[in-house]
């Protein structure tokens, strides 16, 4: 019979083994976190690419973020709306990814094809870890850093797992332009005060 100092380190050794895949597993996730950047409420609603999960729609409170988890291999996109207004099917900006595809990496981009007049849905996307690596428009659609017509080269890549998607308009500033070369000038999760 083994002694009971035996056996405790038995326990402690076989509570570790079980919990290393949940720890590798969180560790692997793909992630959306949705941060709205105004006082508006919104439901995002995705769209899943042929044979991926079906996700449900979820609710982003003004000036709140929440963290979305997505299945290994997910494709898609989503589309952000003010809760109360009218959706119309085919319209507004949209974020699409393609979680662990070539070479196990993120492709990512904003896609303003059909409505480059939203400005109340997604406005920009970018990897957790990596500030300059940015699709989208910050002021106004349509410009140069987001789809905005067939054939644009616009998408991004990345071995990030964690992607960061801001809603709705930013804070007015003094001096209002567009993003050139990806750079959020202050805005973004350091911006916001909750790295």
């Amino acid at each position: 019979m083994p002694s009971p100092r035996c056996l405790a380190l038995i326990i402690v050794l076989v509570a570790i083994c079980s919990l290393l895949p949940q720890v590798t597993l969180a560790a692997e996730n793909n992630i959306i976190t949705f941060q709205s950047l105004d006082s508006a409420d919104r439901t995002v609603m995705f769209t899943s690419s042929v044979g991926k999960e079906e996700l449900p729609t979820i609710s982003v409170p003004a000036g709140q973020s929440v963290d979305v988890v997505l299945p290994h291999g997910w494709i898609g996109n989503y589309l952000a709306v003010v809760d109360g207004e009218h959706h119309v099917p085919g319209s507004g900006v949209i974020g699409e990814v393609a979680f662990n595809a070539f070479e196990d990496k993120t492709y990512f981009d904003v896609s303003a094809i059909d409505d480059p007049g939203d400005e109340h849905g997604i406005r920009m996307l970018w990897p957790a870890g990596e500030d300059g690596n940015t699709s989208g428009c910050w002021v106004e659609f349509p410009c140069g850093n987001a789809y905005t017509e067939s054939g644009d080269k616009q998408t991004r890549v990345t071995a990030e797992k964690h992607l960061i998607a801001m809603l709705g308009r930013p804070p007015a500033r003094e001096e209002e332009d567009d993003v050139a070369g990806g750079d959020r000038d202050g805005f973004g999760r350091e911006g916001l005060g909750d790295s």
